[in-house]
């Protein structure tokens, strides 16, 4: 009796240590299956795009298979635009979103250690121009043959002119800003406002500014300006003061909209309207001169956009879009500029991303948004699109606006637009 009761004991403790491995076994080959199927589910975010942008790309990801042929389970959200881009990142693999400090800052936050494995192959952008090579190729921590974001779509601003005023003052040439301005003089007998853009919204107001700083002041002190203004730790009031006095990058941009105001070419109501009130004045052809990016010129109703052209297109090709005395290699158009980013080391994803470089992508994704793709040999929608294309090709590489460019902050962004604003409407 003894001797089985030792038995037992043995047993039992053989049947427990086996009992313990089988439940271990089974642990590893759980959280092997958990952790394998973990690694199918992917995260595709977008920041600060419109709703039409974001369901043209998620198509993209509908059918992503990894190199054992699995499906990935890509979900898409939509980050909240008026919150920091990388206080939102955690669980999130790929981002859409526009160039500019908020893209920066999301992709330091990328441990260093893992940026080059993250990061996309240029040689995705080999079908480009070279200018809108070296706008991707510069972007934060690229380099040794790899880029931090990958340039989908760009959105050129462009200076609008309508065909009705043009007519009605029989101005035929428009190539200066004399010319520009001779124009918009003469149209104020029938226009409520002779030039018009949506000034009460803050990235088109400084979308406008960044335009005029180009054509007057070149590429270089627009760029200084850009970092001035996003390494500024003062007051707002202060750093406007600083940007804008004589001398400064921003003085003769502030100083010509100050001008227009007095002289009556640029309507005092015209820094508070917004995207769909300028729309509205548009459709009621009550202005001669309009700066607007194109993927606010696709939103002009079909039955009036007829009435308004561009520069380039009036002059056959022969000018840029805004006016300017420097020879056109030194030029660069202001331009928001779509593009992905990788926060995973996945190569399925990453060949997802850089995929939407190539022909078939560019050609869908341009001719669904209106604006120009990012190859410099793919067919677009028509001449607007094409023209952006062409005079990025034709000019160094693209700029982003100054709201995207140097504002992290949407409230400190809304300061500086406000102070600006405050400047126009009581310059007399």
């Amino acid at each position: 009796m003894k001797k089985i009761r030792m038995n037992w004991k043995k047993n039992r403790k053989v049947i427990i240590a086996s009992g313990t491995a089988a439940v271990l076994a089974l642990a590893v080959l759980l959280s092997v299956l958990v952790s394998a199927e973990l690694r199918l589910h992917k995260t595709v975010a977008f920041y600060g795009l419109p709703e039409k942008y974001e369901e043209m790309l998620k198509p993209y990801f509908s059918d992503v298979k990894n190199s054992r042929n699995k499906r990935l389970k890509v979900k898409c959200v939509t980050l909240d635009s008026t919150q920091p881009l990388k206080k939102q990142l955690k669980k999130i693999d790929m981002v859409f979103t526009n160039y500019g400090a908020k893209a920066d800052e999301a992709v330091a936050t990328i441990d260093p250690k893992n940026r080059q494995l993250f990061f996309a192959d240029s040689a995705c952008l080999k079908g480009s121009s070279m200018a809108a090579f070296q706008k991707g190729a510069s972007t934060f921590f690229s380099g040794n043959g790899k880029i931090s974001m990958v340039p989908i779509l760009f959105d050129g601003y462009e200076l609008l002119l309508s065909k009705k005023s043009l007519y009605e003052t029989q101005s035929v040439v428009i190539h200066s800003w004399g010319d520009v301005e001779a124009f918009a003089r003469k149209s104020r007998n029938f226009c409520v406002s002779p030039v018009a853009f949506a000034g009460g919204d803050d990235d088109s107001l400084l979308g406008v500014m960044s335009a005029l700083i180009e054509s007057f002041e070149g590429t270089e002190a627009y760029e200084e300006l850009v970092r001035q203004v996003r390494n500024y730790k003062g007051s707002v009031n202060d750093l406007v003061k600083e940007v804008t006095r004589e001398g400064k990058a921003m003085h003769e941009a502030l100083k010509r909209l100050c001008l227009w105001k007095r002289e009556g070419l640029l309507n005092a109501e015209i820094m508070n309207l917004g995207k769909d009130d300028l729309m509205t004045f548009l459709d009621s052809q009550r202005n001669a001169v309009t700066i607007l990016p194109l993927s606010e010129h696709r939103r002009i109703d079909s039955s009036i956009v007829q009435d308004y052209t561009t520069i380039p297109i009036y002059s056959n090709e022969s000018f840029f879009y805004f006016p300017g005395m420097r020879a056109m290699n030194t030029r660069a158009v202001i331009s928001p500029v779509v593009c992905g980013i990788s926060f995973t080391k996945d190569p399925a994803m990453k060949s997802q991303l850089e995929l939407l470089t190539r022909t078939e992508a560019q050609e869908d994704l341009s001719r669904r948004s209106g604006v120009a793709p990012l190859l410099a040999n793919c067919r677009i929608p028509d001449i607007q699109a094409d023209d952006v294309r062409f005079w990025i090709a034709a000019t160094s590489k693209p700029l982003t606006p100054m709201g995207q460019a140097a504002f992290n902050s949407d409230g400190r962004k809304k300061e500086f637009c406000d102070a600006i604003r405050t400047i126009i409407k009581a310059f007399n």
